[in-house]
C-alpha cells in the first residue's frame, strides 16, 4: 500500500476473513484506520456510559444512597453494558 492511501471502510464493509484486510506497517495509521473505523461506536459508548454515571449518581443522591452502592450499581451497569454490545473491531492486518 503507498504512504498516501487511505482506509476507507465503514462498518458495514467488514470482510469475514482477516486475509481481505489490508495491511499497514505504520502503528500511526493503523491507529487512524482504527478510530476512524470505529469512530461512531466510541462515541455511542461513551455518552451512554456518561449518561449511565449521570443517572445512577442523580438517583444516588435523590434518595440519599451510600456512596460504595453508587459505586456498585455504576460498575455493574458498565459491566452489563459491555458484555451486551458490540465489540470495536479493526479494519486492517498489523503485521506484529
Amino acid at each position: 500500500m503507498r504512504s498516501n492511501e487511505s482506509i476507507t471502510m465503514d462498518r458495514s464493509d467488514r470482510r469475514g476473513s482477516p486475509e481481505n484486510q489490508p495491511l499497514l506497517e505504520s502503528r500511526y495509521r493503523r491507529l487512524v484506520a482504527y478510530l476512524r473505523f470505529n469512530r461512531d461506536s466510541i462515541l455511542v459508548d461513551v455518552l451512554l456510559v456518561s449518561a449511565w454515571i449521570l443517572l445512577a449518581s442523580g438517583v444516588a443522591q435523590w434518595f440519599s444512597l451510600p456512596r460504595w452502592f453508587f459505586y456498585i450499581v455504576v460498575f455493574v451497569g458498565i459491566v452489563v453494558y459491555t458484555r451486551t454490545t458490540v465489540p470495536w473491531s479493526r479494519p486492517y492486518r498489523s503485521p506484529d
